[in-house]
Order: structure tokens, then C-alpha cells, then sequence
């Protein structure tokens, strides 16, 4: 009996995974509409990860991380106007990182209406974004790992 017992909290204590929270930025809208949030360590806007219209109705979509998105929020990518989002990162919540060799990360912001008419594929290619910022790992922290988007 006692050996069950002992089985039964070792499979507890060590049958728990603990997933430590990860390293984020924040990005602030101080504008009047919506802006979608491509991050990326490339120059560009690529085709995959994709980013997907927002609408409220939307069901069995996924997050960029892979995880069931729950139709009443709204992806972190998306932003609406006079709010903002949380993007993870790697590191932890005191030590955030950029995980890309450069440490840089590539923000593309995307207008609501270029993502309600054109195709990803359109967007990827004319590269059909409002404003490109490039942010270092340094640049980041001396922004206390905040950005704000003005248009």
C-alpha cells in the first residue's frame, strides 16, 4: 500500500510539466483604426506564417502559435484602434530575447482594409504594408520592450 501511494506522488510531482512563461513585447495602436502585426526576422512579408482576416464568427481558426483561437478574441496580431497587443518572444519575463541571428525583429504593419481585400498572396507580394520598423534586441530594451505604432 505504501509503495502505491509513493507511486501515485511521483507521477503527480513529476507527471506536471510546468511551461515557464516566455519573454514578450508589447505594441501600442495610437491610431484610429485597426492595424494587423506581421513579426518576422525576415526583410520582407512571407507567405507562411499567414495572417487571416479577423472576424468575430470565425470558427476552428488557430493562432500563429498553433493553439485553438477562441472566436471572441481577437488574434494577438490584431490590433484594434487606442489598444494593444502581447507578442511572445523568447527568454523570460525579466530577460526577454530575440530568438533570430541578428537580433532583430521585422514589424509590418498591415492596414484593415488591405487585409479585408487582397489575398495573402497579393499582400506578400506587393508587400502591401503601411509602415516597416526594425527593431534590435538593444533598441528593444531601451524601449523597455514597448513599441508604439503612430500612423
Amino acid at each position: 500500500m505504501r509503495n502505491i501511494l509513493l507511486i501515485l506522488v511521483a507521477v503527480f510531482l513529476f507527471g506536471c510539466v510546468y511551461d515557464p512563461p516566455h519573454g514578450g513585447y508589447t505594441i501600442f495602436n495610437n491610431s484610429d483604426s485597426v492595424i494587423y502585426v506581421y513579426e518576422t526576422s525576415s526583410d520582407s512579408i512571407q507567405l507562411i506564417p499567414k495572417l487571416i482576416l479577423y472576424d468575430r464568427w470565425m470558427s476552428n481558426t488557430v493562432n500563429l502559435y498553433g493553439q485553438k483561437q477562441d472566436p471572441i478574441d481577437p488574434p494577438d496580431y490584431k490590433i484594434n484602434a487606442h489598444s494593444y497587443s502581447v507578442f511572445r518572444l523568447g527568454g523570460t519575463l525579466r530577460n526577454p530575447r530575440i530568438n533570430s541571428k541578428d537580433k532583430t525583429i521585422r514589424l509590418f504593419f498591415i492596414n484593415e482594409n488591405n487585409m479585408r481585400t487582397k489575398r495573402w498572396e497579393e499582400i506578400c507580394n506587393k508587400q502591401l504594408y503601411v509602415k516597416k520598423v526594425k527593431l534590435t534586441q538593444e533598441q528593444f530594451e531601451k524601449l523597455d520592450w514597448k513599441y508604439t505604432y503612430h500612423k
